[in-house]
């Protein structure tokens, strides 16, 4: 499944917000990933500012 994303931000303590095409928005936490995977290159550079 593949979704048109308009906009993501990272917010405080690793969730990141998140707003689709379609009207869609959220927040996801990505703190149960950090030690996984791709995301485990996010968790240094990790800047944790809402913008």
């Amino acid at each position: 499944m593949y979704w048109d994303v308009k906009r993501v931000r990272p917010m405080d303590d690793y969730p990141i917000y998140v707003e689709l095409e379609d009207g869609r928005k959220g927040l996801f936490d990505l703190k149960p990933y950090l030690d996984r995977g791709v995301f485990k290159e996010l968790k240094p550079c990790w800047s944790g500012s809402s913008q």
